[in-house]
Formats: structure tokens, sequence, C-alpha cells
């Protein structure tokens, strides 16, 4: 399977649609599509299917190249997944326990700082 194409694949999942799905809403036929996850694809993505993709913040840097994460926000601005569960644990947790994450963070910091400064 190429990576585009995997690429597709993940970002349909990562959404819950079906490949009917995804065709319906990006206005192709729903064999048409398929063929775009086939692992022999051999066709360009329509504007319609990266454009649809785009609306529901899949990043088309990654979609079509592979680089940077997969999701970003909607100013189009690509997120970090890990902060945004960080940031929904931080929620839920008592004022001890955000003190002793940011506790955590902060030594985790300091030493990445004192690891540049020895190596650089």
């Amino acid at each position: 399977m190429s990576k585009s194409v995997s690429r597709l694949f993940e970002a349909r999942k990562r959404l819950g649609m079906t490949q009917r799905d995804v065709a319906a809403e990006a206005g192709v036929y729903a064999t048409t599509y398929t063929k775009y996850e086939s692992p022999n694809n051999k066709r360009d993505i329509p504007a319609s299917v990266l454009e649809f993709y785009a609306r529901r913040g899949i990043n088309m840097n990654w979609l079509i190249t592979g680089e940077g994460p997969m999701i970003q926000d909607k100013e189009g601005v690509p997120r970090d997944e890990k902060a945004d569960e960080v940031a929904r644990i931080m929620g839920v947790l008592e004022e001890e326990g955000k003190e002793s994450v940011l506790q955590a963070a902060r030594k985790e910091e300091r030493i990445k700082q004192l690891e540049r400064k020895l190596i650089g």
C-alpha cells in the first residue's frame, strides 16, 4: 500500500467514517473513492476529497507528504495530540495532582536544558 493511500485510510478511520460516507460527502462515487484507497491506485486524489478532509481538521501537509501531525485546529494550525491529551487530563485533576504534574514537567524541562548545554 502506498504511503498516501495509507494516509487516506488512516484519516478516514480517524474520522470514524466508511469509504461510502467519505465518497458521498466529497461528491464522488463510492466505487471511485474505493480506488483512491486501493494499493494499486494510480489516480490523483481530487480537490473535493482533499477539501473534505481539510474541513474535518486533517492536516493537508500530512495527508499529501506525510510530514507533520495528522490533525490541525480550526485555524489551520497543526495540533499536538499529546498536548491536547495532557490538557484534558489536567482539567480533571485536583489542585495537588496538577501541581505534581507541573513539577515533573518542569524537572524534565530543566534536564533537557542541561543536556542541550552539555551537548551544544
